[in-house]
Parts: C-alpha cells; structure tokens; sequence
C-alpha cells in the first residue's frame, strides 16, 4: 500500500469520525430543545389549571352567597317567615361563602347580617350579645377590604342600636355611614328609623344628630327603595307630628300615610 493510499484512508477515517461528532452533538442539541419545550408546555399547562381552579372557586362561592342571600331577602319582605331551620340553612351557606373566598367582603357581611336575623330570634340574652359581638366582628372584616362601603357602616349602627351601647363607637359609625352614603337607600332607612327612637334612650345624642337624621329621612322619603322602610319607622316610633313639621320647613309634600 503506497503512502498516498494510506493518507486517502485516514483522512476518510477522520471525516467520518468529525461527521458522527456533528450528527450527536445535534442530536444532543435538539434533544436539549426537546426537553424545554416539554417544561415550557408542563409549565403552561400547570398555570392553566390553577387559572382555572380561581374562578370555579369563585363560582362555587357565589352560588353559596345567592343561597344564603335568598333567604335574607325573604325575612327583609316577611319577617314572620324567619324560623331556626332557615336561620340554620342561611348561615351554612353563608360560612361555606366564606371559606371559598375568605377575603370578599360582600361574603363576610352576608354572614353578619344572617347573624343579626339569629340575634333577633334568640331568647337569652348573653347568646344573643354574643351573635351580635360576632356579626359586628365581621363588619369590621370586611371594612378592611371595603373601608367606604356605606351599607358595612349603617349594619354596624343598627347592631350597635340593638346592643344598646350608644357609645362613641355608635357616633363614628353614624358619622361614616352618613359620609359615605349620601345617597344609600339602606344608610336612609337605618339612620331614619334609628334616629327617630333616639331620643326614647338618649336624648342628648338625638340633639346631636337631629340634622343628621333629618337629612336622611327627607332623603328616604324621595328614595323608592327606602320609602317603605322610613314611612314604617317614622309610624313605629310615632313621630308623625315632628316630621310633619320638618317636611313643611323643607316645602316637601308629605306621604298620605302620615297624615300631615
């Protein structure tokens, strides 16, 4: 064998050798790719589900509020139809509301008001103060994700109301119901109603918040949604005559049920 030949040899050797590096480091280089390709599409497909698990969640815990919700619109129109199975029905859902979504502030105050219907229907009273404790706990929760909601801050007057602890608590919540809610139907009714009893437990209160009570009742008066409430409470606590007298200072006309 010549020398020539054996030089063709060994250089057809060593460009095998060289082609068959090329071909495994490619091969290496696609099977790298490969690889995080399949991390990149797990790793989608991971966050996808999880997306996904939130609004179910979601889902699932509203369906739980409108249970419990129902049953709140039911008392608010027949409060004779409240009964312990219902109360027990209502606050099941509004808990497992809750656990779904623990930091929606509509939830926690669902439970608060289903808590004050059970306050109403309890006949001891430490339980019923405890009920009550409960529900102005979780009013204060929810004023934590929700500090300008005028409807948190006018339920908070009216537990405090039945809790007969007309204290400087009771005045801030007045205050902040009133500054939030110029114009909340449910801010009209509680002021209205409660302020129109005030001067029956605290007199010198009544005198500090009379304006304050006269602008939200004149107010719900002129709200289709508070009408109702405010015509009611002004009859229960028989103050026909004074607000006879504050709808003539205002020119307002007067409802027919009161008789002015």
């Amino acid at each position: 064998m010549t020398s020539n030949s054996i030089k063709s040899n060994s250089i057809s050797t060593s460009s095998i050798r060289n082609s068959s590096r090329r071909k495994n480091s490619k091969s290496k280089g696609l099977n790298s790719k490969g690889r995080k390709n399949k991390l990149l599409l797990l790793g989608g497909f991971v966050g996808a589900c999880l997306l996904s698990v939130q609004p179910i969640s979601m889902m699932l815990a509203n369906l739980q509020y409108y249970g419990a919700k129902n049953y709140l619109d039911e008392w608010q129109i027949s409060p004779s139809l409240v009964d312990k199975s219902q109360i027990a029905n209502a606050e099941q859902y509004a808990v497992r509301a809750i656990d779904l979504h623990p930091s929606f502030a509509l939830y926690t105050d669902s439970l608060s008001a289903v808590l004050q219907w059970k306050a109403l229907d309890e006949e001891d009273s430490l339980t019923k103060m405890e009920l009550l404790n409960e529900a102005e706990e979780l009013n204060l929760t929810s004023l934590q994700h929700r500090p300008s909601w005028p409807a948190t801050w006018a339920n908070l007057v009216y537990i405090k109301w039945l809790k007969n602890e007309l204290d400087h608590s009771f005045q801030n919540y007045l205050s902040k119901a009133s500054f939030f809610g110029p114009n909340s139907p449910e801010v009209h009714s509680v002021i209205a109603t409660i302020g129109l009893s005030l001067p029956e437990r605290n007199v010198r209160l009544f005198l500090v918040n009379k304006e304050l009570v006269k602008k939200h009742l004149l107010l719900g008066l002129e709200h289709p949604k508070a009408k109702k409430a405010v015509i009611d409470g002004v009859l229960n606590a028989n103050k026909q005559t004074l607000v006879c007298s504050w709808l003539k200072e205002e020119s307002t006309p007067s409802p027919r049920k009161l008789k002015c």
